[in-house]
């Protein structure tokens, strides 16, 4: 019997549903829902030429502030992904192109210290790898060096290009962190990357024994992303305490940033805990004594057993005035703007001493800004990712204040400091995205701030021939040491191309060990004999 009220309309053939049982009412819900896809689909296939978002019910002449007004994406996403990952290749290719042709096979510098007695040999030596080098503890560097040596018998050129080809893995690694934790897009974390190709820390990439910069930078990095993992899962943590642990036995600088993250982790476990009850808070205060228990000690055995005092520099006090200019300079640096020779201002942008410091203020502000905000709307109630930037933008100033202590009173800013301080760049996008959430417009305008200062910074930081002045200079030196190995005054004399004293023991124990470059110096004088450059001997 049929109810009162139901009826068949023919228009369409709808079927009213208070007539249906309720089976049949499902699959008359399936069965609309199937014809309006359909009609979607036709719509799209037909107005597909025009190039338009056929989807979007919006009429066409609407602006690109209306799209974002109502949340919408302007362009497609997934090729503003790939253009801006092909665009970061291309120029890791060519930065990579002008490393590779300019990689000399010679000891430079520092490097001479691994051929003392006592050092680099067949065997590894785990004292050697765990004593300081002038104030740091370089122990994954001396690693990579030995393994090298059992390698190839350490090819320095070698060397040289793997460092480059591994830190193009930290910046991949950089572009996935950014853009899971502040949530812009590998897009918008590849714009924030470019920055870290520029040649303003050349040196880093022209030095093989600087590949210890690199392993700090991924012991922070890494450290960092996993210590405010928002599970905070056992697995993270413990991958978190390894990362930091690489860190300070990288650098010294490691010890400075490993602080500052326990501090701020600190904070955060604080925050946590009055936000939840029972065996919950119980698991939030054991990580929080794991984690700070196991980052104290690995900060305490760095400071055990012997310092080498041999290379020891002033240290400046807290109240020096150059320690803070100093300090902002370097700030100043990671963002490219430089007052040392080496910063290449091929546009005429060329600052006084006075003007970095004030660009540097500028720079630091800008970067901590995003926590006062942060501070300001969710008080301290912050998103995960929130601090995960603080933890690294405190960290790596920490890193620059530490380096200022040590080098400020030389008044040096070395183009290898800028590998730490253009760490600052992607970590305050993650803390601008990530204060500013909910607001589009005033996230749009605060990147864009960060982007175009570190953009007009490192406008003339893109000229590679810098390495092949560097390589002209090892060639040099490179020459020299082929007359050290045949002149019978060979250890009192001078390369100044490669180490500023008489080589002495160094030149010995590279004889008895025979890298791959006094293999082929030898070679050379049997083959040619020694070159004819101009040496100056040096007496005990």
């Amino acid at each position: 019997m049929r109810a009162a009220g139901c009826s068949k309309v023919c228009a369409g053939d709808v079927v009213n549903n208070d007539c249906l049982p309720a089976r049949s009412k499902r699959h008359q819900k399936h069965r609309n829902r199937r014809r309006d896809d359909g009609d979607r689909r036709s719509v799209k296939s037909d107005t597909s030429a025009s190039g338009l978002r056929l989807d979007d019910p919006r009429p066409s002449g609407h602006t690109a502030a209306d799209a974002l007004a109502a949340g919408r994406p302007i362009f497609d996403r997934r090729a503003l992904a790939i253009a801006a990952i092909s665009g970061l290749i291309i120029l890791f290719v060519v930065h990579l192109y002008f490393v590779w042709i300019n990689a000399v096979d010679v000891a430079f510098w520092d490097e001479w210290d691994f051929f003392l007695p006592g050092a680099l040999s067949r065997k590894l030596s785990v004292s050697w790898l765990f004593e300081p080098h002038n104030e740091h503890r370089i122990v994954l560097t001396k690693l990579q060096v030995w393994l090298l040596y059992r390698f190839n018998d350490w090819d320095t050129a070698f060397h040289q290009r793997l460092n480059f080809v591994y830190w193009g893995g930290v910046i991949s690694a950089l572009v996935v962190c950014v853009a899971r934790r502040a949530g812009i897009g590998i897009a918008a974390a590849a714009v924030f990357a470019v920055f870290l190709l520029s040649n303003t820390a050349w040196q880093n990439h022209s030095w093989p024994g600087l590949s210890t910069i690199h392993f700090l930078v991924t012991g922070v990095l890494l450290g960092c992303y996993w210590l405010f993992d928002p599970r905070q899962r056992w697995s993270r943590l413990i991958a978190a305490i390894v990362a930091l642990e690489a860190a300070i036995l990288s650098l010294i600088s490691g010890v400075a940033f490993t602080v500052v993250a326990a501090g701020v982790y600190t904070v955060f476990k604080l925050s946590r805990v009055v936000t939840v009850q029972g065996p919950a808070r119980r698991r939030e205060w054991v990580q929080w004594l794991a984690v700070t228990g196991a980052l104290a000690i690995a900060v305490a055995t760095f400071f055990l057993g012997p310092r080498d005092t041999t290379t020891a520099h002033d240290w400046a006090p807290l109240t020096s005035p150059a320690l803070w200019s100093f300090w902002a300079r370097l700030a100043a640096q990671g963002f490219g703007f430089e007052t040392t020779p080496e910063g290449q201002r091929a546009s005429g942008l060329e600052l006084t001493q006075a003007g970095c410091v004030a660009v540097g203020a500028a720079c630091i502000a800008i970067v901590l800004a995003p926590l006062v905000v942060a501070a300001v709307r969710y008080r301290w109630r912050w998103p995960d990712a929130m601090w995960f930037s603080a933890a690294g933008v405190l960290g790596v100033l920490g890193i620059l204040g530490s380096i200022a202590v040590g080098r400020a009173l030389l008044g040096i800013v070395a183009p290898r400091y800028a590998e730490l301080g253009v760490l600052l760049i992607p970590l305050a996008a993650v803390g601008w995205a990530c204060a500013l959430r909910g607001l589009p417009r005033a996230t749009v305008a605060a990147l864009t701030l960060v982007w175009a200062t570190a953009a007009v910074g490192h406008a003339d930081n893109w000229d590679f021939r810098i390495y092949r002045e560097h390589a002209q200079n090892n060639r040099v030196g490179r020459n020299c040491v082929r007359v050290m190995l045949t002149h019978p005054l060979g250890d009192r004399l001078i390369c100044p191309a490669l180490f500023p004293r008489e080589l002495g023991r160094r030149l010995d124990g590279a004889r008895a060990l025979r890298p791959r470059f006094i293999q082929d110096l030898e070679e050379e004088n049997r083959r040619e004999g020694p070159p004819r450059v101009p040496i100056h001997p040096t007496w005990q």
